[in-house]
């Protein structure tokens, strides 16, 4: 019966994880799973984002990939994305649950300046090693519709004081 048990339990758990898996996809571009005994990382792939899709495949080192990221982000976000998500101050968050942070940064694209945010949680794997899980996205398109209906309200705020 505890057997039963165990095993319902641990079909219960895969299919959840299934599900934030999925979900996770749909919403972030990638989510790496860094082992931060080692600095390697695993990487699940979502969509879009496919310049940062493709360093982050060259490589299973989250320094290396990090970098990547260090050298597109624009000078006024450094500082806060290396305080946050280098491999050195996750390391430094390991025995933190849940999450832990979470960034909206301007980086240089093929096609100029994008925005993207980026999120982090802490855990454990399957074998108790610290993890990071380190979740990214691109958000230029609704940061420019939000810019786009501010600007909207702005001109019509003008024009309504001057009629």
């Amino acid at each position: 019966e505890q057997q039963e048990a165990k095993e319902r339990e641990l079909k219960a758990s895969a299919a959840k994880d299934q599900i934030l898996s999925d979900i996770t996809k749909t919403l972030y571009s990638y989510n790496a799973t860094v082992n931060l005994n080692t600095g390697k990382y695993s990487l699940i792939i979502g969509t879009g984002m496919e310049e940062i899709i493709q360093h982050f495949t060259r490589t299973d080192d989250y320094e290396k990939a990090c970098e990547y990221l260090l050298e597109k982000a624009l000078p006024e976000y450094l500082e806060e994305m290396n305080r946050r998500f280098s491999l050195k101050a996750l390391r430094e968050q390991q025995n933190l649950s849940g999450h832990i942070g979470q960034i909206e940064y301007a980086a240089k694209t093929e096609n100029g300046i994008g925005w993207f945010e980026v999120n982090a949680f802490m855990g454990v794997d399957e074998e108790g090693n610290p993890t990071a899980n380190i979740l990214g996205r691109d958000i230029t398109e609704p940061n420019e519709a939000q810019e786009r209906s501010a600007h909207e309200l702005k001109a019509a705020a003008a024009k309504a004081r001057i009629l």
